[in-house]
């Protein structure tokens, strides 16, 4: 067995706990070490320590912990994944643990929330993902309330594997925004095995070439994991009079430039 995570990170230079706190204000809790990137070799021991807080002016609060399927939205947003939806390959689910599983908390106090667990000698290439999902459970035999969860997203990178970084861009199309102007909505997969952080940009050409109208998106936040797909809006302010016929041209590049995929859509008679 492989030295634990924390120690192969500090051997490797790279940081396996990115800390924040997300929800505290929302959920009554805070989670401290709430995000982990890391990369681990085949046979690697996983160790992440979690802390979950509650404010001396919350409330008291009965939580439960568990390690589930990384779903992400098409805004990049994590959601759970059910076991029969979770079948991919890329999933890290069935080898992590989190431990205690339930938990109690009273204001003004913290607990410790442990992810544990091996990477399988058999992995194979690439990522790896899943999501710690911190819920509340009712407290005493009152009337059902309002349940919080935060998720702590898990990427795992395959050490030593190698990582395949593409997609495609699966939908385009151009519309007016609600507040006059164009948008151009494209919607991107990873057709690849690992994650990314990518950035999208648009261009309105006349049947001449001319640039009509151009934007883009920022290079985005949250990565995106194996399968999953992302929606980009990026408005193309001045275009004017489309009626003559346009194209529109879009391009997804990786977060160090490197061009994943191009499409075009052409405008008859102005929008479709």
């Amino acid at each position: 067995m492989g030295l634990k995570l924390n120690l192969l990170a500090r051997a490797l230079g790279v940081a396996v706990l990115l800390s924040s706190a997300l929800g505290a204000d929302s959920a009554g809790f805070g989670v401290s070490g709430a995000i982990l990137k890391a990369e681990a070799l085949p046979g690697e021991e996983i160790r992440h320590q979690m802390v979950v807080t509650v404010a001396e002016e919350g409330s008291p609060l009965e939580l439960a912990a568990e390690v589930v399927g990384f779903g992400q939205a098409l805004d990049g947003g994590p959601f759970r994944l059910e076991p029969e939806d979770d079948a991919c390959p890329h999933s890290a689910r069935e080898f992590l643990r989190a431990s205690p599983e339930r938990f109690h908390i009273e204001p003004g106090s913290s607990e410790g929330l442990l992810l544990e667990g091996e990477i399988p000698s058999d992995v194979g290439a690439g990522g790896r993902y899943a999501l710690v999902e911190i819920r509340t459970l009712p407290v005493g035999d009152g009337p059902l309330g309002i349940a919080f969860t935060v998720y702590v997203p898990i990427y795992l990178t395959i050490s030593g594997t190698e990582l395949v970084e593409a997609g495609e861009i699966t939908a385009l199309e151009v519309e007016e925004g609600p507040s006059g102007g164009l948008v151009a909505s494209l919607t991107f997969k990873n057709t690849g095995n690992h994650h990314y952080r990518l950035r999208a940009g648009a261009v309105l050409r006349d049947e001449g070439g001319k640039i009509l109208a151009a934007g883009e998106a920022p290079l985005e936040e949250a990565s995106i994991i194996p399968t999953a797909s992302r929606l980009f809006e990026i408005r193309l302010d001045g275009a004017g009079d489309l009626s003559k016929g346009a194209f529109l041209e879009a391009r997804v590049t990786s977060e160090d430039g490197r061009a994943l995929d191009e499409d075009e859509v052409a405008l008859s008679g102005g929008l479709p």
